[in-house]
């Protein structure tokens, strides 16, 4: 059990806990006392029990860095219309147990956020509008999940974005012209989808 009075340390700005797999905690109420903390990893830590995850994490608001990979998550909450990570750069919540759809709140995180990874989940639907309004947005990883329909138009406008991962999921149709505006990408991993017609003409990345 990781111990409560860690939330004493108000000055603390470093927390790794990683891949301590006998690790577990029931309660996280107490990390809204680590009001410095800008980095935190928690991945391989058993969290399956904790209620509310997410709103305890968004009561620290210098987080920075947040991995909870492997952590037992079930939720994303999605039925939240508003999260205020507003110094948020990393998000990794790759391995755990989401089984809804992709939340819309993630199009509302801070105007930092560079990489978003929540791979090998069993997220559902399809991508939302919405993560189109994470301009700073650099790498953009979902394989491994259970999205379907065909990948938005609007992922074009991450203007930013270096490396798209959309590896093993169900998305269908074309892939979309748009993504030939991403002049910054470097990485375009497509396989295990069942994309089909012909490639866009428009495609002029200079990166790649």
């Amino acid at each position: 059990l990781v111990p409560h009075q860690l939330g004493n340390l108000s000055r603390l700005l470093y927390l790794d806990l990683g891949y301590n797999n006998e690790l577990f905690m029931d309660d996280l109420s107490w990390i809204s006392g680590l009001h410095s903390l800008k980095y935190l990893d928690m991945s391989g830590v058993d969290l399956s029990k904790t209620v509310n995850w997410l709103q305890e994490m968004n009561k620290l608001p210098s987080l920075s860095y947040l991995y909870l990979s492997s952590c037992g998550l079930e939720s994303m909450y999605p039925s939240l219309s508003y999260i205020n990570f507003t110094s948020l750069t990393c998000l990794g919540l790759s391995e755990n147990l989401f089984k809804h759809e992709v939340p819309n709140w993630l199009g509302n995180l801070s105007t930092n956020l560079r990489d978003l990874q929540p791979p090998k989940n069993a997220l559902q639907g399809q991508i939302p509008v919405a993560l189109s309004n994470i301009h700073s947005l650099r790498y953009l990883d979902l394989n491994n999940n259970q999205l379907t329909r065909q990948i938005t138009e609007s992922l074009g406008q991450l203007q930013h974005l270096q490396e798209l991962v959309l590896s093993s999921n169900s998305f269908y149709g074309p892939i979309p012209a748009s993504l030939g505006n991403l002049s910054s990408l470097t990485v375009l991993f497509l396989p295990f989808n069942k994309l089909s017609g012909s490639l866009p003409n428009n495609w002029g990345f200079s990166q790649i």
